[in-house]
């Protein structure tokens, strides 16, 4: 039981840092990069930059600001927040369903451990 529960968070700690990875990057001009289309300012190497599904790429900041009062990207207008969304409730979702599962035996195996031992 305890190898499926160590199993779990492994897969759980990949899948985050998995996410995290595709939403942010620490890349400046690495990728060729070479201005911020929010707010027109030229990329400088080192800056914190955020990657977008459709594979365009913003300043943090900058992008941040942009999502709070729309849910597309600024330049192909592809809808980027359903999918981070699905990601974080899947993962929510999944969290529970093992959860639920684990407990169910431990529930069952308490009962029968509390009604042997008094008896019934």
């Amino acid at each position: 039981m305890l190898s499926v529960i160590l199993v779990f968070m492994a897969l759980l700690v990949v899948s985050c840092l998995h996410v995290y990875n595709n939403w942010f990057r620490s890349t400046g001009n690495s990728h060729g990069v070479e201005y911020c289309v929010v707010c027109l300012s030229k990329v400088s190497k080192g800056e914190k930059l955020r990657w977008l599904r459709c594979r365009h790429c913003f300043h943090v900041h900058c992008i941040d600001a942009w999502l709070k009062v729309g849910t597309t990207c600024p330049i192909c207008r592809v809808n980027v927040s359903p999918k981070r969304n699905f990601i974080i409730s899947s993962m929510v979702s999944l969290a529970k369903r093992v959860g639920q599962w684990i407990e169910n035996p431990l529930s069952s195996e308490l009962t029968v451990a509390f009604c042997e031992s008094f008896g019934f």
